[in-house]
C-alpha cells in the first residue's frame, strides 16, 4: 500500500474518519464483487483537514486496483439481475424525488458493470449512459456503457448542454 496526499488540494493533513476494516494489505480480485461476503472491508478512510475530501489513505497503487477491478467476474450479480432491477427502480424513484423527473435529462452511472442501472434509468426516460472498466460488458437493451477513461467517452457525456442537467 502507498501513502498519498489529498487528490483535491495536494495537502497531507487529514483526520481518520473510519479505521481500516480490511484484514490485510493484500488486494484480492474477488473483493471487488458486489456479492462478495467481504464487501465493505476497506483500508483506512480519512478526511482532508483543508478541503474536506474523503479518501482512502494509505491505499493500493492505482494500477493494482484497476487490474483487480477489470479482472472481476461476478456471476451471482448477473444471476440476480431481476432483483437488481427492482432495487435500482426503487433507488431511481428516490433520486427523482430529489432532482425531479427524468424528462430526457442526462444520467451517468460511473462503475456501471453490466449496465443494469443504465437500462432501468433509460426505461424511465433518462438519457442514461454508464462507464465500466470491464471490457465487453454492455447493457442488453437500452442505454450505453463506455470505457471508464473519460477521454474515450462520447462528446455528449463530457460536455452536456445546460438544458440536460
Amino acid at each position: 500500500m502507498i501513502t498519498v496526499n489529498c487528490n483535491l488540494c495536494g495537502r497531507d493533513e487529514y483526520r481518520v474518519r473510519f479505521p481500516a476494516t480490511a484484514e490485510s494489505d493484500a488486494l484480492h480480485v474477488d473483493a471487488f464483487r458486489c456479492t462478495h461476503a467481504g464487501y465493505g472491508h476497506h483500508p483506512q478512510i480519512v478526511e482532508c483537514c483543508h478541503c474536506g475530501l474523503v479518501y482512502a489513505n494509505p491505499r493500493w497503487p492505482t494500477g493494482t486496483v484497476l487490474d483487480a477491478y477489470t479482472a472481476v467476474e461476478d456471476e451471482t450479480y448477473v444471476e440476480e439481475r431481476h432483483g437488481r432491477e427492482l432495487t435500482f427502480r426503487h433507488h431511481l424513484r428516490q433520486i427523482e424525488r430529489i432532482v425531479g423527473p427524468a424528462d430526457g435529462r442526462a444520467l451517468l452511472d460511473v462503475g456501471a458493470y453490466i449496465g443494469v442501472f443504465v437500462e432501468v434509468a433509460a426505461a424511465a426516460g433518462w438519457r442514461a449512459q454508464g462507464s465500466s472498466r470491464q471490457p465487453g460488458r454492455r447493457p442488453r437493451r437500452a442505454g450505453a456503457v463506455w470505457p471508464s477513461t473519460p477521454a474515450r467517452w462520447p462528446r455528449s457525456i463530457c460536455r452536456p448542454s445546460r438544458s440536460t442537467w
